[in-house]
């Protein structure tokens, strides 16, 4: 009796356990899901997912809406795969603009005390749509601090470094992006994600400035959505900035 009883509780909390690993799922932070932050985290070995990310830009003069539809999959641990169709609409220079694109990011060590967990992301993209632009390659490294395990706070670094190959007359060869952030849980389904992101644009605009407020809220076992704004600093930045993501587990 006593054997089945600990084998009854065992299974329960076993069972509580792996809902609350589930739940903080929710806190996994992908570009345009809903911000442009990123941690250094790959999730589980063999999980996929299918994700679509919209972000409205507010310009001086112009609108511009990026449909961000990705599909994602772990095929081992420590490492992330994802294919990804972007595409611009509206009044801007990029509009009916696209890239089909690929890419990998690889988690080099689990967080200790004294390191934060760190990860390489490689992404390559050819344009699709009017226009002259070449392929893109973009190498980004992640680094990711807890600050407090229960809640999961933590502090991310995102730098990018991003080339294009045969690049239009106007259009930059080189750039960077770089992001500072915060995000923690507020409660078991619901993260909140805090972010400035500097980054140099296509053209020959100055650099964007903008911070970001986000939401992500698991709307079911396997469904997580996620709400945005951002405010631009600087003449050249957007104005502001709305976004929303969806996430369907498979």
């Amino acid at each position: 009796m006593r054997r089945w009883t600990r084998s009854v509780l065992g299974a329960v909390v076993g069972l509580l356990a792996a809902n609350l690993a589930h739940a903080g799922d929710v806190d996994d932070l992908d570009i345009f899901l809903p911000t442009t932050l990123e941690d250094a985290f790959t999730g589980e070995p063999k999980e996929a997912a299918a994700q679509a990310g919209l972000r409205f830009d507010r310009r001086r003069g112009h609108d511009d809406l990026q449909i961000f539809p990705q599909f994602q999959i772990s095929p081992s641990a420590g490492l992330l795969l994802n294919f990804s169709s972007p595409y611009v609409v509206g009044s801007g220079e990029r509009a009916n603009q696209g890239e089909v694109s690929a890419g990998a990011l690889y988690n080099f060590n689990r967080e200790t005390r004294e390191l934060p967990a760190f990860a390489l992301a490689v992404d390559a993209g050819t344009p699709i749509g009017p226009g002259d632009r070449g392929t893109q390659l973009q190498l980004t490294g992640v680094a990711t601090r807890t600050l407090d395990p229960s809640a999961h706070r933590r502090l991310h670094l995102n730098a990018s470094w991003s080339t294009r190959f045969a690049p239009a007359a106007d259009e930059r060869h080189n750039r960077y992006r770089f992001l500072a952030g915060y995000s923690q849980l507020l409660d078991r389904h619901t993260a909140l994600i805090l972010d400035f992101v500097r980054e140099q644009q296509e053209r020959r605009e100055r650099d964007s400035n903008v911070i970001e407020i986000g939401f992500r809220h698991r709307l079911g076992e396997r469904v997580t959505s996620g709400f945005g704004a951002g405010i631009g600093i600087g003449k050249d930045s957007p104005r502001a900035r709305v976004l929303f993501s969806l996430e369907v587990e498979l």
